[in-house]
């Protein structure tokens, strides 16, 4: 099984969210944030940070955390490592 996904993002300077969906978990996703400024910029996230061992992995989201208001966010080259 992966250990880590990572990305490439860019953003407006807000702060952002993954979101790791796991059986383990039930409905609760594990979540972590990020700040994405002008810049593309890759992004690496173990498993383990999530508390997790990546083994039941059944959805991730990247995007918007809970400010809000509209935001600029793009992601590139997602992979699970």
């Amino acid at each position: 099984f992966k250990k880590s996904i990572s990305f490439w993002a860019k953003g407006d300077g807000k702060n952002y969210a993954i979101l790791v969906f796991a059986q383990s978990l039930g409905y609760q996703p594990a979540t972590q944030s990020f700040t994405a400024g002008s810049e593309w910029k890759e992004y690496v996230f173990t498993y383990e940070s999530f508390g997790l061992e990546g083994y039941d992995i059944m959805g991730i989201f990247i995007g918007g955390s809970m400010t809000k208001g509209p935001f600029s966010l793009q992601i590139d080259d997602v992979r699970l490592r």
